[in-house]
């Protein structure tokens, strides 16, 4: 839950933020002379003493005084490792911990003591902090968990048996268990062994929350945010088996309190009272609407039986049936809940909006408050940091501020300055600012300001964008072109020269020192040029439009990423280019809305992209690909089939078509083949492994094996058989099942390596007998009967029965983690990856991405037709076919029932069978 509460604080100082500006990661001095101003009313943990509260925040450790008499803040100049603290304990002595992404930090009252990876800790970045029976600090961190009994430092990490090194939550049950959730699963460590828990249906799922109830059971709110469809949930594990209790998207929170659990997240507020699951909605007394329990993001168990429910509408209090509202009217200081807390005494704390604190009570609000630093006029246009580590500050309408270390100077029109309206900032590698304003641009060499206006070489007064590249030249953005000063003279460049617009509002220099200039020309303007994205190689420029995949001609923001990769935020979406495609992220991937005004990375690599109607955080590359695929122009009509029809489930993982003609179709609940008439389906009350069928295949014998995420499942027309790790199988969790021509069963699972089962033994391929990887994700078997198999972090793989071949990436694959993998009789191979097709004849590698016309790079299935055409499941953009040389685009508007396409079988008659996220369509030709 911490992490959710982080990403929300962030989430709003971001959005606090103007649009344009900049924020610029720079290194402090080396000699620790700095006061430093910091935001400490975003408020990410607290932590509860006798005494006081301690308060973890974006800008350092806040201890309130519980008496009254005040505050204190803590931060980087007061010896705390970090100013964002994440995550705060303290132990029975009274000594605080600190959680932060550089280290642990230790308060005995009197100093500061940091931890880091020198002193034992496995790594700095520190998510969860806990105590166990013992008074042992657990420390929850990006390599592993720490353990510290107050002398010395044991870690355990993946070496030792943990799930993960990400640990992201921490709790212990009543026998003193430690109970670890990653973004992979859980692991259970009793002090001798480790015992890892991937719960049916969040195999490979971030654990958000850990809560465990008196009778020992532990509860899991799981968070499925790395693909591309709803798979979160809740799951308790009862001491011998896992029950899924709660499917659904966004959950965050699970708290147990008046022997009743309750779970929150994006969606609201659940309670399970052992028997059923009730929503808490407008039908409970007190609630205003349905919208103010949405987007729960804190709930806290309180004295006799209450709950306190934390939204971004308001704080809520149950008391056995009565719900009781704080809203700002109420004297709630703001309505956007981040945190809360109750106290021994029965206060309640509060952490509510951008910058407040609050504490109710006897019934009554106290605000509580803190400011730093100089007071501005307006909103502040723009944070820079030169190399000598000066702050700048730039307002609208109230000039410049700089901040040497031990006082404020600010610069006005008063004191001689150019203008007050500075609309963007530039540090240049010598030492010098540069500050653009409505009346041209003023340079600050240490010692003096240096005024550039058209009397003495700039293009135009007005500068919207400002940079420095790479050889400490200036480059000016105005609505007439682009002026570059070298020291001595300015040069000036517009459509003339190759720039696709004079109107330049955006500048970025990557890592190749290249200058990217967008133009961003408002519709009123009109006229003068096309619009576009240029980049200037030092020599000449080159111009990118819709047409090579940009989202849109209008560019309003450029950012680089720690990669290299240049991001362009448009009109229509935002898209990234990494040297020579773009892919394109919408509304359709979750963008708050296409108008992107705003580009910003976090330490973590995320892009904090802002729009026009919200902020939206990019954690991982989206599956999706540019809006402007080529839609099917082809023959042919679809049919749908989903649960109403007696589908298992609507998120189809694969499916196949045996010998008879019947397709088989594995889901998330289950098997289900359908006869030409009606679907039948199979699960664990039938004899299946698991519910969880994630691949399908069939023996020379016609019977149908399938992999699911309890093992394996064979079915021979009588009884299911399934084969487990008890049996001899390397891991239950099987992603990919094939078979030889010897009928010999191969199955790849996932973290674990391959297993092999001749009818008699199993034998287990992992890294240690020629496996590149052991988190294997697809498996086949070639015309040639050579077995292929494609890993995730590792290589892809050929074992000809004697040894291992390896392919790179610099052979040819355009990608080594296949996806899926269809084999033509003919003898060719095509692997379907996240970074578009590839084929392979044997002796030379084919690539098709989005530059030889595919939709869509981003591909989870593929399989041939009768004449050998490959049909490929393009994610987000539907189902795409290649025909002489072209490809050609299905989507929902011609009647496909989801464009998330995971699985695709192609039946005798030439009927294409599409499993998606939310059902089945057949193409009938």
């Amino acid at each position: 839950m911490r992490h959710f509460i982080w990403f929300f604080c962030l989430l709003l100082l971001l959005a606090s933020w103007p649009a344009g500006l900049a924020v610029a990661q720079t290194p402090s001095p080396p000699e620790s002379t700095w006061q430093i101003y910091t935001n400490g009313n975003e408020i990410i943990s607290l932590a509860l003493s006798p005494q006081a509260l301690w308060v973890g925040t974006s800008g350092g450790l806040v201890r309130w005084d519980r008496a009254g008499s005040g505050y204190i803040k803590y931060t980087t100049v007061d010896g705390l490792a970090g100013n964002e603290v994440r995550a705060v304990v303290i132990d029975p002595a009274g000594v605080v911990w600190a959680g932060t992404p550089y280290g642990l930090s230790r308060f005995d009252g009197q100093a500061w003591t940091t931890f880091t990876h020198r002193e034992g800790l496995a790594d700095n970045q520190v998510y969860a902090l806990a105590l166990d029976s013992g008074s042992r600090l657990w420390v929850g961190t990006g390599g592993g968990v720490s353990v510290f009994d107050g002398q010395q430092w044991l870690t355990y990490t993946t070496d030792n048996g943990l799930i993960d090194n990400q640990v992201q939550a921490i709790a212990f049950d009543p026998a003193g268990t430690a109970w670890l959730g990653t973004p992979i699963g859980l692991s259970r460590f009793d002090g001798q062994t480790w015992t890892p828990y991937q719960p049916e249906g969040y195999a490979y799922s971030a654990v958000a929350d850990i809560a465990i109830d008196p009778a020992g059971s532990v509860w899991v709110a799981f968070n499925w945010s790395s693909w591309p469809h709803c798979g979160g949930g809740i799951s308790v594990f009862n001491g011998q088996e896992w029950l899924k209790q709660k499917s659904g998207c966004g959950y965050q929170t699970v708290v147990i309190a008046a022997n009743q659990v309750w779970v929150g997240g994006e969606g609201g507020l659940e309670r399970f009272d052992g028997r059923d699951w009730l929503p808490v909605t407008t039908d409970v007394a007190g609630l205003e609407n349905d919208s103010t329990l949405d987007d729960v993001t804190a709930l806290v168990p309180g004295p006799v039986g209450q709950v306190w429910v934390g939204t971004r509408r308001g704080l809520h209090r149950l008391d056995g049936q009565q719900w009781t509202a704080y809203l700002t009217a109420d004297g709630l200081p703001h309505n956007d809940i981040t945190a809360v807390s109750t106290g021994p005494a029965g206060e309640t704390w509060v952490g509510a909006g951008p910058a407040r604190l609050a504490r109710l009570e006897n019934q009554q609000w106290t605000p509580f408050t803190s400011a730093d630093g100089p007071s501005l006029a307006n909103y502040i246009s723009a944070i820079v940091t030169d190399s000598a580590g000066q702050l700048w500050i730039g307002s609208d309408l109230g000039g410049l501020s700089r901040f040497d270390g031990s006082q404020w100077v600010t610069y006005t029109t008063e004191a001689g300055f150019l203008d007050n309206n500075v609309l963007a900032l530039a540090a240049s590698p010598a030492g010098g600012i540069w500050a653009a304003t409505n009346d041209g641009a003023a340079y600050f060499n240490g010692q003096q300001w240096v005024n550039y206006t058209t009397s003495n070489g700039l293009l135009q007064n007005t500068i919207l964008a400002a940079t420095v590249d790479h050889q400490g030249r200036a480059w000016l953005g105005t609505p007439q072109g682009l002026s570059m000063f070298d020291g001595a003279a300015w040069t000036t460049h517009t459509t003339a020269d190759g720039l696709a617009d004079n109107y330049i509002n955006a500048l970025a220099v990557d890592q190749a020192g290249q200058v990217w200039a967008g133009s961003g020309r408002p519709p009123l303007l009109g006229g003068g040029g096309s619009n576009g994205l240029s980049v200037f190689d030092g020599a000449a420029w080159r111009t990118y439009s819709p047409a090579d995949g940009l989202a849109d001609s209008r560019v309003n923001a450029l950012a680089v990423d720690a990669t290299g990769q240049v991001w362009i935020g448009t009109a229509g979406g935002v898209s990234v280019f990494d040297g020579t495609n773009f892919t394109t992220y919408t509304v359709a991937d979750g963008l708050a809305d296409n108008q992107v005004t705003a580009i910003a990375f976090d330490p973590a690599g995320r892009a904090w992209l802002g729009t026009e109607h919200g902020l939206s955080i990019l954690g991982q590359p989206l599956a999706s690909g540019p809006d402007n695929a080529e839609d099917a122009t082809g023959p042919g009509t679809f049919t749908t089939y989903t649960v109403a029809d007696g589908l298992a489930d609507d998120l189809v993982y694969d499916l196949a078509i045996d010998p008879a003609g019947q397709v088989w179709a594995g889901t998330l609940r289950g098997a289900s083949v359908f006869d030409g008439t009606a679907w039948r389906s199979y699960t664990t009350a039938d004899g299946l492994a698991g519910n969880e069928v994630h691949a399908i295949t069939f023996d020379p014998a016609g019977g149908v094996w399938l992999a699911t995420s309890g093992g394996l499942s064979h079915y021979a027309g009588q009884q299911w058989i399934s084969y487990t790790e008890a049996d001899g199988l390397v891991a239950d969790n099987v992603k990919d099942v094939a078979v030889d021509q010897a009928g010999r069963v191969w199955a790849a699972t996932l973290m674990f390596g391959v297993s092999m089962f001749d009818g008699q033994t199993w034998t287990t391929y992992t890294t240690a007998n020629g496996l590149s990887s052991n988190d294997t994700r697809s498996i086949a078997v070639a015309a040639d009967g050579s077995v292929w198999v494609g890993t995730w972090r590792g290589q892809l793989d050929r074992f000809d029965g004697r040894q291992w071949q390896h392919y790179r990436r610099a052979d040819g694959p355009v990608d080594t983690g296949a996806l899926d993998i269809a084999v033509d009789p003919a003898g060719p191979l095509w692997f379907a990856t996240q970074s578009g097709l590839s084929r392979f004849d044997g002796r030379q590698w084919t690539a098709y991405t989005q530059a030889e016309g595919l939709p869509g790079n981003t591909i989870y299935a593929v399989a041939l037709d009768p004449s050998g055409r490959p049909w490929v499941g393009v994610t987000d953009r539907g189902l795409a076919w290649l025909d002489n040389d072209a490809w050609h685009t299905y989507t929902v508007a011609d009647g496909l029932v989801d464009a998330g396409i995971w699985a695709i079988a192609i039946g005798p008659d030439g009927s294409v069978w599409a499993g998606t996220t939310h059902g089945i369509s057949r193409l009938q030709p």
